[in-house]
């Protein structure tokens, strides 16, 4: 048996799987010291896995395990145990985000508008613990921010509106009741500023829901009386839902009435 160097081993790799019969015709001698029957004895070298492959497959792997680790468990804290109303904590959120809507185009836009007056969502209520969105779902952790913008001459308003985590149905999806509470009454508050008796109740609501409300962003809901069919006592009024890119997330109709023979106690600013 012959030895061939690994310089030979190299130039010969190219031939691996080619017939024996036919590498006579196309190895020159010179290439190799060892006569051409003894090719087949050759030891073909295997191949050396990369010596750090795994090192960098269990440093990327722990790296991106982490991070999904804590990201998901931040987010499992939020939903889970959000900030108690009335806490140092939830005071702190909703200070920033009432900073942060007012850096928002749209609420600098309306400001600049003199036909429109602005006022937060049930600031001048005194009962606003009884009512459900100023009582219940009050704080960061459900309607932190309810911006109000009304147009008394055009019989139309613009609520800029966040949901909290507490408002989920499905992690991060706000649950459609809480959109449909908070229509309600962005509805209801074009038609009780528009008839007389500045009082009504829901008699009919039609929701669409084009798209899931996502919590923690800021979305505004603009609702306009149709004059052509309102009354006194009963009005018929529509509302959308988009976000600050003017992609419609929800539309809805609703028919106010106000009641004959139940005495309500009337609504201004609410």
């Amino acid at each position: 048996m012959f030895h061939t160097s690994r310089t030979q081993h190299n130039a010969l790799y190219f031939l691996h799987g080619v017939p024996r019969s036919f590498r006579r015709h196309v190895v020159p001698t010179q290439l190799t010291s060892t006569p051409l029957r003894h090719n087949t004895t050759v030891a073909l070298e295997t191949r050396r896995v990369p010596r750090f492959k795994w090192t960098r497959r269990i440093f990327w792997g722990l790296l991106f395990g982490g991070l999904g680790y804590f990201s998901t468990d931040s987010s499992l804290k939020r939903f889970f145990h959000p900030a108690e109303p009335g806490s140092k904590e939830d005071a702190a959120k909703l200070g920033y985000l009432r900073k942060w809507v007012d850096r928002l185009p749209r609420v600098q836009e309306l400001r600049l508008r003199p036909n429109y007056e602005e006022w937060d969502a049930y600031e001048d209520t005194t009962d606003k613990e009884r009512r459900l969105t100023s009582g219940a779902l009050k704080g960061s952790r459900a309607l932190a921010v309810q911006k109000i913008f009304w147009n008394k001459a055009e019989n139309a308003c613009i609520n800029v509106v966040q949901f909290g985590n507490s408002t989920d149905g499905w992690p991060t999806v706000v649950h459609g009741g809480a959109i449909a509470t908070v229509l309600d009454e962005q509805l209801g508050r074009v038609a009780i500023l528009s008839v007389p008796a500045h009082t009504g109740v829901t008699a009919h609501l039609d929701i669409n829901y084009h798209r899931p409300v996502s919590s923690g962003q800021f979305y505004t809901i603009t609702a306009t009386l149709d004059k052509e069919r309102s009354t006194d006592r009963k009005s018929y009024v529509t509302a959308v839902v988009f976000d600050q890119e003017e992609n419609i997330y929800c539309t809805a109709s609703a028919l106010f009435v106000v009641p004959k023979n139940i005495p309500l106690k009337p609504l201004e600013r609410f």
